[in-house]
């Protein structure tokens, strides 16, 4: 198990579950699947762990919610005890801003931010699948949300996937020798 949980963080379409699922499958990183109450967007999508609306307010109701945040219409959180027992978490700002701010979880994080332009970001999106629709959406509301993340990254990771991945692998090489 790593000591640090690292949050990994980025606009639509940057390439960040992609870099997360590599890590992953390369070195059996343990991934943070966020709950969300929005529909899968394939039969095999497995990015998070799909549940109704009524298991948000649950969560909410017992204090069992560590980080969450809303967006089309449809809430992502997570759980503490994930928080403990995971190396990777895809997250958003709200969410890292959150996490940093608890002074109740006990778990050092590393944020590491993926840049990527927005012409990628539009032929990644495009490839996922996504309507044209809603990758307007995503690209007005990630200009609002993403304001100032710079200050929040201990790490900016830049380049085509194959170097991102990399340069987040030598990231957390470095981070756990001297953690």
């Amino acid at each position: 198990m790593l000591k640090n949980l690292y949050l990994i963080c980025g606009k639509s379409g940057s390439g960040k579950t992609w870099i997360v699922d590599k890590l992953h499958n390369e070195y059996n990183y343990k991934v943070l699947k966020s709950y969300t109450t929005r529909p899968k967007r394939h039969p095999s999508d497995n990015d998070h762990i799909y549940v109704s609306l009524s298991n948000y307010y649950i969560d909410k109701e017992n204090d069992g919610i560590a980080a969450d945040t809303y967006f089309n219409k449809n809430f992502y959180w997570s759980r503490h005890a994930q928080l403990l027992e995971s190396e990777l978490y895809v997250i958003d700002k709200k969410g890292i801003e959150t996490l940093v701010s608890s002074e109740n979880i006990d778990r050092k994080f590393v944020v590491i931010y993926i840049k990527c332009s927005e012409e990628k970001r539009i032929e990644h999106m495009r490839m996922r699948g996504d309507k044209q629709k809603d990758i307007y959406e995503r690209l007005s509301n990630d200009e609002k949300e993403f304001v100032g993340i710079e200050h929040f990254a201990d790490f900016i990771v830049n380049g085509n996937y194959d170097e991102k991945w990399q340069t987040v692998k030598n990231i957390i090489d470095k981070c756990e020798k001297v953690s």
